[in-house]
């Protein structure tokens, strides 16, 4: 994640020494993050986010230019937790829980409003899920929610769902500053994966339905959304040569056609 204010990034990730599980098992299992400049020079030394061991996964994090830190979020057994930290590379208070689910949740993304100390975190949750044992990776598939959370970690109002579909995982959330709105993509499995999106705005309110942003053969997956006035969603698509394909939103649904920007 990048703080333009200070030309550096932070990237966090997840370290296991000698596990072989990929949930924790034969840890023990932390999160780590460094900070490097736009040289593509180290800044900082590994920080250590969390060195609780056991079920800590899928890290995603925001930048909060208002505050001058990031957060850094992951998945924790059934909630989503967070840990500030500095664009120096200090931790900044205790790690707190952002959303106490109820049921299965992954695949979490975060996203500030560039003016204010506000998040809208999003994740897939099982609550209501369809097991599709024809899916390629089969499982249960999920719906897709939302919390909105001010920068203490308050909670406003409760966790709410964005997606109508009970086939719905890997979401990704952007804040578009010029628009004052909140665009969120995921992929939706219907016999493949295509790529959904749905508008929110910076209160939590839908701004319409769900809408295809991709719908073709074979599995379009791992989508990726940024923006300021238009949102730009890019997604991994098996069609012929696997290639990685883009397109851009604009209220209340797509413009533009699909582009190939790395062909396989």
């Amino acid at each position: 994640m990048y703080a333009p204010e200070y030309d550096r990034f932070l990237a966090a990730w997840r370290a296991c020494q000698g596990a072989t599980y990929p949930l924790g098992g034969g840890g023990p299992c932390y999160f780590y993050a460094r900070l490097v400049d736009g040289s593509s020079t180290w800044s900082s030394n590994n920080i250590t986010i969390t060195a609780n061991t056991g079920y800590q996964v899928e890290p995603a994090i925001a930048y909060v230019p208002s505050r001058d830190e990031f957060w850094v979020a992951w998945i924790e057994r059934l909630a989503i937790m967070a840990q500030r930290v500095s664009t120096t590379g200090l931790l900044v208070g205790e790690p707190f829980t952002i959303v106490q689910g109820i049921a299965g949740m992954s695949d979490p993304s975060i996203s500030s409003i560039s003016t204010q100390a506000e998040f809208l975190v999003v994740w897939s949750d099982t609550r209501g899920g369809q097991y599709h044992a024809s899916a390629p990776v089969g499982g249960v598939y999920n719906s897709i929610y939302a919390q909105r959370v001010l920068s203490n970690g308050i909670r406003v109002g409760n966790a709410f769902r964005v997606s109508n579909s009970t086939s719905d995982l890997q979401p990704k959330v952007a804040y578009l500053s010029e628009i004052d709105q909140y665009v969120v993509a995921w992929s939706r499995f219907e016999n493949d994966y295509n790529i959904y999106a749905h508008w929110v705005s910076q209160s939590g309110q839908s701004l319409g339905g769900d809408f295809a942003v991709v719908i073709a053969p074979q599995d379009q997956t791992h989508s990726i959304v940024t923006g300021h006035n238009l949102a730009f969603v890019l997604w991994d698509d098996a069609r012929g040569s696997p290639d990685i394909r883009g397109r851009f939103l604009q209220m209340p649904s797509w413009i533009y056609l699909p582009l190939v920007v790395q062909g396989g």
